[in-house]
């Protein structure tokens, strides 16, 4: 770790969980992921937030390998919010607190099979 805040992770990194390794070097951009939401997509991909602005990515296990995906309709960081699936399949998330200091919503959709966030904040 460099700091609270930031962490340098060289090419050559790797990651083990769950005997799966994740080579860094795959990322198609640079992310940070610090404490940002996670989920499971259908077909063994994880959905992962960024710490530092709104892009995503996701995780294929089965070829070991990141794709940026469409970054998220507000100009927020996934920090410190929740995603929940929806019945349809579709990922709500709703970043608490970027919505009490504006004193606006700001809860957004993903649809993973049209790679789009759509808001839904009043």
């Amino acid at each position: 770790m460099d700091s609270a805040t930031q962490v340098h992770i060289s090419q050559n990194a790797t990651s083990t969980a769950t005997n799966v390794s994740i080579n860094v070097a795959n990322v198609a951009q640079p992310a940070c992921f610090g404490d940002v939401p996670a989920i499971l997509l259908p077909g063994n991909k994880v959905l992962a937030g960024n710490l530092t602005n709104r892009t995503i990515f996701v995780y294929d296990v089965a070829t070991n390998t990141w794709t940026q995906k469409a970054n998220k309709f507000y100009n927020d960081s996934s920090d410190e919010e929740t995603w929940a699936k929806l019945p349809d399949g579709r990922i709500l998330t709703y970043d608490i607190f970027r919505s009490i200091s504006g004193g606006t919503g700001y809860a957004e959709i993903y649809d993973a099979v049209a790679d789009t966030w759509t808001p839904v904040s009043p």
